[in-house]
């Protein structure tokens, strides 16, 4: 399974892990308008190689986060 992951479906893996970690983070389901955001924290995710240590840099220091409601 991990092999068929990180090969063949690693983009789709990515993005439902950052879409679980952003969830998490603000407090709140997916908008239309986080489709762009989305598409950064992957681009973000595959530059560093997968590590989850730079998703959650990425996610604490986007705007979403930072403007959250508490």
């Amino acid at each position: 399974l991990k092999h068929v992951l990180v090969t063949s479906h690693r983009e789709a893996f990515y993005r439902c892990f950052i879409e679980k970690m952003r969830m998490y983070a603000l407090g709140r389901g997916m908008e239309w308008p986080d489709e762009t955001t989305i598409d950064q924290l992957l681009a973000s995710l595959n530059e560093s190689g997968g590590k989850a240590s730079s998703l959650l840099h990425a996610i604490i220091h986007s705007d979403a986060f930072l403007r959250r409601r508490r």
